[in-house]
């Protein structure tokens, strides 16, 4: 019973880590793009889009 609550908090922590990773990826993107706005105008083609 004792290793199945540690593998539980263990799991619940990854994915805590995991979404906290999403998140400032998500946050990297939405940067990325504001600064490749006047880059794509200009005809900039990234790979990202």
């Amino acid at each position: 019973m004792i290793k199945d609550a540690n593998m539980i908090i263990l799991y619940e922590l990854k994915i805590s880590i995991v979404e906290i990773v999403l998140l400032l990826l998500c946050k990297e993107k939405s940067k990325r793009k504001k600064g490749n706005k006047t880059s794509v105008k200009v005809g900039n083609h990234s790979p990202s889009l």
